[in-house]
């Protein structure tokens, strides 16, 4: 039985899923009351969690009504265009000595994020996995996936406290905005659409 049974869809499926470990939404929502504590927001922090919440929650159905309409790909490219975007305005805030003006954007900048990610790299890598696979080895691929995802996921949930100290606070945005760049130009320039596709016309393409 094949695994995967070319090494550009063995690399896909890595990329997809890894990017999509690092793009540090984990980080984002485990330590999103100290984050907007410590940034000086407005808004207090229990209050933006509850916010950050409701827009993932409302932007999940969105995202699933979307992805027949827009097309995956289009979709990974709107969600990574709001992640370059909502983390490089964070880290904006942050650089430029946050104040309290400007207290809001903490909380802007987190619920846009969260939005991008629910409608786009949250559900639509885990459904691309299963459509650019094989069929005899889905378990294998779903499996090997969940498994990078996670592992990826800890990692930088891990040590975003330490990446702090190292890349500063507004480092480590701007790193997760560099990161969801490169999600984007993957999904422009090397990632097939695959709505309406078979999975003949799909193998193709690999």
């Amino acid at each position: 039985m094949e695994f995967i049974s070319s090494e550009k869809t063995f690399l896909s499926v890595n990329f997809i899923i890894g990017i999509d470990g690092l793009c540090g939404v984990n980080a984002v929502m485990f330590y999103a009351t100290s984050i907007l504590a410590e940034s000086g927001s407005t808004i207090t922090p229990s209050l933006g969690t509850i916010l950050i919440g409701l827009a993932q929650w409302i932007a999940t159905f969105v995202g699933a009504i979307l992805v027949d309409f827009t097309g995956r790909r289009s979709l990974l490219i709107t969600s990574g265009t709001i992640h370059v975007f909502s983390m490089l305005v964070f880290g904006i805030y942050y650089h430029f000595s946050a104040t309290e003006v400007f207290g809001w954007i903490p909380v802007v900048s987190m619920v846009v994020f969260i939005i991008g990610f629910s409608i786009g790299w949250g559900p639509v890598p885990w459904l691309l996995v299963a459509e650019i696979t094989p069929h005899e080895s889905k378990s294998q691929t779903a499996a090997m996936s969940t498994c990078i995802n996670w592992t990826l996921a800890f990692v930088v949930t891990k040590t975003f406290k330490e990446l702090q100290e190292l890349l500063t606070k507004h480092g480590v945005f701007y790193l997760f905005s560099a990161l969801s760049a490169v999600s984007v130009l993957f999904a422009a320039f090397l990632l097939p659409e695959t709505k309406n596709k078979s999975y003949e016309q799909i193998r193709a393409f690999f």
